[in-house]
């Protein structure tokens, strides 16, 4: 499992594009955003913006219990996550 994102030192309020073509088979893409909100899509491509600077953890979770294909860095088949800097 895995996901890119556009721009991993945003500034707060800045919206922040994610995208998670690279995970196959997936139904749908739980994500938590590691500042108190998450989301469920059935698309793998999300927006999202911080409110506040800091770092933070985005983690993308399966829903499903098999996922076709090999796992890049940072996934491991059911969880993969980066860390995004927000700054002012």
């Amino acid at each position: 499992m895995c996901f890119e994102t556009d721009n991993n030192t945003p500034k707060v309020n800045e919206r922040v594009n994610f995208n998670a073509t690279c995970s196959k088979g997936l139904d749908l893409y739980h994500w938590n955003f590691g500042d108190g909100r998450d989301t469920v899509t059935k698309v793998p491509n999300v927006q999202h913006t911080f409110d506040n600077a800091g770092y933070y953890t985005v983690t993308l979770h399966n829903t499903i219990t098999q996922v076709v294909g090999e796992c890049p860095p940072n996934g491991n088949g059911n969880v993969a996550s980066s860390t995004v800097e927000v700054t002012e």
